[in-house]
């Protein structure tokens, strides 16, 4: 009787132990409560956001949105190569060299967006400890924007993997970005990963 009682046990142990291996993701890697972006486009990366946000490719771009408007997606900007020193790297893009994405933001993205929102105010800047997957190359930034009479926040991570830089955007009207934010920085960035 006891060897049954002993046997069951370990059984009941062994299915808690992995149930709770297996908690956070199914067997293709999906977090749980989340759904994949563009997988099926073979991108070099994964996207994953909550299950009641609305994927969309068809923008031309992997993207996805929640039912207030509010939306994520990554572009990708191929560059002529990515270079690196020491201690920092230089990003090469249309025979033009950048010390590093900073430079690149400042110098070449930052003034393309500004022909688009001549309303643009930049709100925070970070320039070092900022992580796009498990790349530690990347700089964020957010900034303010009115369009149509509408005012959106913008965050964007601009990261360098490989030769090409990934930039993910978090897009909300002003009273919706505070919102989904958390949702956002926890659960959507802190899932994504490169391949």
């Amino acid at each position: 009787m006891n060897k049954i009682k002993i046997t069951a046990l370990i059984f009941a142990i062994m299915f808690v132990c992995a149930a709770l291996v297996s908690c956070g993701k199914d067997k293709d890697g999906v977090p749980s409560g989340m759904i994949e972006v563009g997988g099926e486009l073979n991108t070099e990366y994964r996207l994953f956001v909550p299950n009641d946000w609305t994927v969309d490719i068809a923008t031309g771009f992997v993207s996805a949105h929640a039912q207030d408007g509010s939306n994520v997606s990554v572009q990708v900007v191929s560059t002529g190569g990515v270079y690196t020193s020491s201690a920092d790297y230089i990003v090469r893009i249309d025979n033009e060299t950048y010390n590093g994405l900073t430079e690149y933001f400042e110098k070449v993205y930052l003034p393309t967006i500004q022909t688009t929102f001549a309303s643009l105010t930049l709100d925070e800047q970070y320039t070092q400890g900022q992580k796009l997957g498990d790349e530690e190359r990347a700089c964020k930034y957010v900034y303010s924007v009115t369009s149509g009479g509408k005012d959106y926040k913008i965050m964007q991570i601009l990261a360098v993997h490989g030769s090409e830089i990934y930039i993910f955007t978090y897009t909300a009207r002003e009273p919706n970005y505070d919102k989904h934010l958390e949702e956002v920085n926890d659960k959507i960035l802190q899932n994504f990963i490169f391949r």
